[in-house]
């Protein structure tokens, strides 16, 4: 489907722009998601012809990054960033969750090829610092 690529083609530009602050969750084309995340064939084509897994992991990544603190405290996560507190980061969360329960998915997410897997243990390294 055109929607569903466009969705990931414009994955991380949007995702950057509302960890950052613009949008509203229940006006935002994440709301689109459902309607092709849900499905196994547009999972399976998103993620090998459009890379859906290294964008969510690298999303999901720079939207954690923006709640770090600066350079001379170490880099560590802000917990009163309205990243968190407003959980910006849940879009890249749920979309996560709705691939990763596609058969084979999970396989992929472990994979040392792609970029995800690197991405992932980023963000569980700069999160349990904080």
């Amino acid at each position: 489907s055109h929607l569903a690529a466009a969705y990931c083609d414009t994955y991380r530009y949007v995702t950057s722009k509302y960890a950052r602050g613009m949008g509203v969750l229940e006006r935002s084309g994440y709301t689109l998601s459902v309607q092709f995340l849900n499905r196994v064939t547009y999972v399976v084509d998103l993620v090998k012809g459009r890379d859906l897994l290294g964008k969510l992991g690298k999303s999901l990544l720079e939207t954690m990054l923006v709640a770090c603190r600066s350079k001379h405290l170490n880099g560590r996560l802000d917990p009163n960033h309205f990243v968190l507190t407003h959980r910006r980061y849940s879009p890249c969360i749920s979309d996560l969750k709705c691939v990763l329960n596609v058969k084979g998915m999970p396989r992929l997410f472990a994979c040392k090829g792609g970029s995800f897997l690197w991405d992932w243990i980023d963000t569980l390294s700069i999160s349990q610092q904080m």
